[in-house]
């Protein structure tokens, strides 16, 4: 009996105790689509890995005076633009850098490997450089959005462009070369 009254005070105390906070969601549900693929010629052998570093405060590391934009060539497969839309939605909340690896190629405007970064359903964010580069959340919403703005034609859109954003160095601004695509199909 005195068991049973112990159990019942202590489901008494538990009771009135106060519930506990809802607590941060533990994992990262954004749409980074994570890349490790070997550099674009034969003569590079190391690995070049793009990755995400998620941060309390939003990033900026792209200078947008030096954006440059146009249609893609009509090689490249188009991405819905209601996928680009869920896209930029879907990225938007997420704050940090992505830090992108030099590729042997990179300095051809038309050049292929571009790397997706960013991805919902048909529409891919790819990019590319030929030092290394740092992309903010805030540089990868406003160059989706951008494109959206300008660049879709009917219900499909493809863009490229450049854009000078930071040095991994810290030095100064390099290239970053980008495209606003359905990746599936390719480069």
């Amino acid at each position: 009996m005195r068991v049973l009254v112990l159990t019942a005070a202590l489901m008494g105390f538990a009771a009135a105790a106060p519930a506990p906070a809802p607590s941060a969601t533990l994992f990262d549900d954004i749409v980074v689509v994570s890349t490790s693929t070997a550099c674009a010629t034969a003569s590079a052998t190391p690995i070049a890995s793009t990755f995400w570093v998620p941060s309390d405060t939003s990033h900026k590391t792209c200078d947008k005076k030096t954006y440059k934009a146009k249609f893609a060539p009509s090689d490249v497969k188009r991405g819905d633009f209601r996928d680009c839309a869920s896209l930029l939605s879907a990225f938007g909340p997420h704050n940090g850098t992505f830090t992108i690896p030099a590729l042997a190629n990179a300095a051809e405007d038309y050049g292929k490997g571009f790397i997706p970064i960013v991805k919902s359903d048909s529409c891919s964010l790819g990019i590319r450089a030929k030092n290394g580069v740092m992309l903010g959340d805030d540089d990868v919403d406003w160059i989706v959005q951008k494109t959206l703005q300008d660049y879709s034609s009917g219900f499909l859109m493809a863009a490229r462009g450049s854009v000078d954003c930071d040095a991994l160095d810290g030095e100064k601004k390099v290239k970053l070369y980008w495209q606003v695509y359905d990746s599936e199909k390719g480069d």
